[in-house]
């Protein structure tokens, strides 16, 4: 899946903090076909095909995370 998008703003993020929060209009989606499920007057994304990549690396970091404290605990104990 891929978005494009107009940034509108990017106003600061929090206090005393160099970031930004960015907010942007989708204008255009790109789905790959294989993830679409429905008739082809309403398609939507398929929850069980679908991915994101964001999605999978807080899974990746949550169980690094388990897999960290309890070696942690181990070698404290």
């Amino acid at each position: 899946m891929q978005m494009e998008g107009i940034v509108h703003e990017w106003p600061p993020f929090g206090k005393n903090v160099s970031a930004n929060a960015f907010e942007i209009h989708i204008v255009r989606l790109h789905v790959q076909q294989s993830l679409l499920i429905g008739d082809d007057s309403r398609p939507h994304i398929d929850p069980e095909k679908w991915r994101p990549l964001i999605m999978s690396f807080c899974l990746f970091l949550a169980s690094e995370a388990k897999s960290t404290a309890r070696a942690w605990r181990n070698r404290t104990s």
